[in-house]
């Protein structure tokens, strides 16, 4: 009886404890029910989500650091008006303030339309209205204290967002070659943007964040999860351009067409032996049809992609080939007629200097006579023309420079076998018809001239750059070894001195230096309606060239379609250009000054006398010591922008001035430009009597003075 007591016992203790998880356990279905069928709980389920970290974009620089494209913190606001810190009372009451604020700080719109705007946006429920995009640091640093958005992101629903955006600080320099990134668009990116992008785009890192069902992100930690990798941000990118120069380019580019109302221009400079593009310019017409107004901009790269008929510049190419064949003599002639040379259906002449009788190679080519050139080039080659055509091909005209940038077109130099080969092809093409180059391409070919016959790559890339140090250079890449045959390269650059001396580019020559080159003027095809367009005629006029001819360090060439008023010529419309180029370049680059500058030393009694020379800018003194053959010494250690200048023992002596930004300068013995613009480089404001060279200055150098100090010069 006692052990059936016992049993009946532990089985109410069992079932009792059997109710109980069974009603734990509804209680617990229950409460996830109610759990889930609550707001507050949808709010708060999260998902786990790998999420991409970018890096921050490289830098494009200058040759020597100065930047040319780089990423800039852009700040854009967006609105969640469904927050429940907001609310009709809050909303209402603060929505006139806000929209005088924006109105005021951004002046895009009235304080009547952001009410509209927001009042329709909040009636809508919108969970991420967008406010504003592209905004500074300073404009969002403002919003955050306007009314409703002071109330802190969880009250007021005020989401800001932070990305990169692409700037170019010199504006229109280049820009098109420098290249954009186009969100969004089909062709993202261009330029050195595109080309170089392996190097400054970075690796992208993870980082694991929690999604709510808000569409909210948080990261899983503050200080980081083991599974997070870091963005490895991009490299800079150092490019083969000069600023300065580039700004001589597009200046005198641009003063040229608009004299010339032209469709467009482009213009690329070149080191020689390197094939390092110093600058590269391309404008194109704006039209304002409004106003009857023409202005020009960057906007596409004709130098590197554009395809004309390079006309009177291939000559040299044709003699060239006639040369290797024939081994002629630049004074061998050739019989020019009656001027005219009448071949199959066509007819050559030379409509502003007809040539009639014989004449010598060097005269034809000087005075760029169609009939001499075509002649020589037909009845060389009449017999074979595919040998024409491989020599041309053997001096590498028909394959692309090689640039480092996307997109550069192929060489259109067809063969005998072309189906649009005929009998008139052969003396077309000997002076610049029926075939197109890129002008880079025409460029890299007069460079491998000025370069001895080696044919070198031209590239935009200096080197890439981390943490300030560079980690890859770009070296020099040769592409053909030798064009042609020495005797041959001595005889063509004869030749194109002799343009300058004594042909159609007489106006650019000059007593300081010697320029080789060659002029152009090409017609332009239309497609199907030929060569004339309503019956007007439209040219390309160019010139491609190197100087100093002796001892080249530079090409160019200047290209310009279309010029509508005015010449049409490439002597008077692209050789102008060319000279406003070189003459800066020469003047600015000690490494072109020759022993045929005088020296100024030589004209003083005294050699233990120097000229005065001002101190200021290192630059210039260094240019004009180089120019008068004025020897210098301390140079070595001048390594500052500006100099102090002195005489010691025949020569100038250097002695490099301070560029503590916190001190006044010491601007005694400087010209009043020079003395300027320390001054106020360093924001101080000026006052200046006299003339002549800074004698006093009313603050003491090597002072400390607050910006907006006055100081007194006195020249004398």
């Amino acid at each position: 009886m006692e052990n059936e007591g016992i049993g009946k016992s532990v089985v109410a203790w069992l079932f009792a404890i059997l109710v109980i998880v069974t009603l734990l356990c509804i209680l617990v279905v229950v409460k996830v029910v109610f759990l889930q069928s609550t707001s507050d709980w949808q709010e708060n389920i999260a998902t786990i989500k790998q999420v991409d970290v970018e890096p921050f974009r490289g830098d494009i620089c200058a040759y020597d650091g100065r930047v040319l494209a780089t990423s800039m913190p852009s700040y854009s606001v967006y609105w969640d008006l469904t927050v429940k810190g907001l609310g009709d009372s809050v909303f209402y009451k603060n929505i006139d303030s806000l929209a005088s604020c924006m109105s005021r700080c951004f002046e895009d719109t009235t304080k009547d339309g952001y009410v509209r705007r927001f009042t329709e946006a909040y009636r809508k429920g919108l969970k991420y209205y967008c406010v504003k995009k592209d905004i500074t640091l300073s404009q969002l640093k403002a919003m955050r204290n306007f009314p409703i958005f002071n109330k802190g992101r969880y009250k007021s629903g005020f989401i800001s967002e932070q990305r990169y955006k692409r700037e170019q600080p010199h504006k229109s320099l280049a820009s098109r070659t420098i290249g954009s990134i186009n969100e969004g668009s089909t062709n993202k990116m261009n330029g050195m943007e595109a080309a170089f992008d392996d190097r400054l785009s970075g690796i992208k890192g993870i980082k694991l964040m929690k999604k709510l069902s808000s569409g909210e992100m948080y990261p899983i930690s503050p200080y980081g999860d083991i599974h997070d990798e870091d963005p490895v941000d991009g490299l800079d990118v150092i490019s083969t351009l000069d600023v300065n120069l580039q700004d001589i380019v597009e200046k005198s580019l641009r003063a040229q067409l608009m004299r010339s109302e032209a469709e467009f221009g482009t213009v690329v400079v070149m080191e020689v032996k390197t094939g390092k593009i110093r600058a590269i310019s391309n404008l194109d017409i704006i039209r304002d049809t409004v106003n009857k107004k023409i202005s020009y901009a960057e906007q596409f790269n004709h130098a590197v992609v554009t395809q004309i008929e390079p006309g009177s510049t291939m000559k040299l190419a044709s003699v060239i080939a006639c040369m290797e064949k024939t081994g002629a003599s630049i004074y061998d002639t050739v019989d020019a007629g009656n001027g005219v040379f009448e071949l199959h259906d066509i007819v050559i002449n030379d409509v502003d200097h007809p040539f009639k009788g014989k004449f010598t190679i060097k005269e034809g080519f000087e005075k760029s006579s169609n009939v001499i050139i075509s002649k020589f080039a037909y009845y060389t080659f009449r017999d074979c023309e595919a040998e024409f055509v491989d020599r041309l091909y053997k001096m590498g005209l028909n394959k692309p420079s090689g640039i480092d940038l996307v997109g550069e077109t192929t060489p259109n130099i067809k063969y005998p076998d072309n189906q649009h080969w005929s009998g008139v092809s052969l003396a077309q093409m000997s002076y610049g018809y029926e075939l197109t180059l890129t002008p880079l391409q025409i460029l890299s070919f007069y460079n491998a001239i000025a370069n001895n016959g080696h044919m070198v790559r031209p590239h935009l890339m200096e080197g890439v750059r981390s943490h300030g140090q560079m980690i890859e250079v770009v070296e020099t890449e040769e592409t053909n070894s030798s064009i042609c045959s020495k005797e041959t390269l001595e005889k063509v650059q004869t030749l194109l001195k002799g343009v300058v001396e004594n042909g159609t580019a007489q106006n650019i020559k000059n007593q300081h230096y010697s320029i080789a080159g060659k002029t152009g003027t090409a017609q332009i095809a239309k497609g199907r309606s030929g060569y004339a367009s309503d019956g007007k005629k439209i040219y390309t006029a160019s010139f491609v060239g190197y100087f100093p001819a002796d001892n080249p360090k530079y090409s160019c060439i200047v290209a310009i379609s279309n010029p509508s008023k005015g010449s049409i010529y490439g002597s008077s419309v692209a050789c102008p250009v060319f000279k406003v180029i070189s003459d800066k370049l020469y003047s600015k680059d000690r490494e072109l000054y020759s022993g045929k500058n005088f020296n100024l030393l030589a004209q003083v009694d005294n050699s233990d006398k120097v000229p005065q020379i001002k101190s200021g800018d290192m630059a210039v003194v260094d240019r004009l010591c180089s120019r008068f053959n004025i020897p210098m010494s301390n140079l070595e250690n001048c390594v500052t922008p500006y100099v102090y200048v002195s005489s010691q023992d025949g020569k100038v002596k250097l002695d490099p001035m301070s560029s503590n930004p916190n001190t006044v300068p010491d601007v005694i013995g400087m010209g009043l430009s020079d003395a300027m613009y320390l001054l106020r480089q360093r924001g101080y404001k000026v006052g200046v009597t006299g003339r002549g060279v800074v004698k006093k200055q009313s603050v003491a150098p090597g002072k400390t003075a607050s910006k907006g100090t006055k100081i007194n010069i006195e020249l004398g």
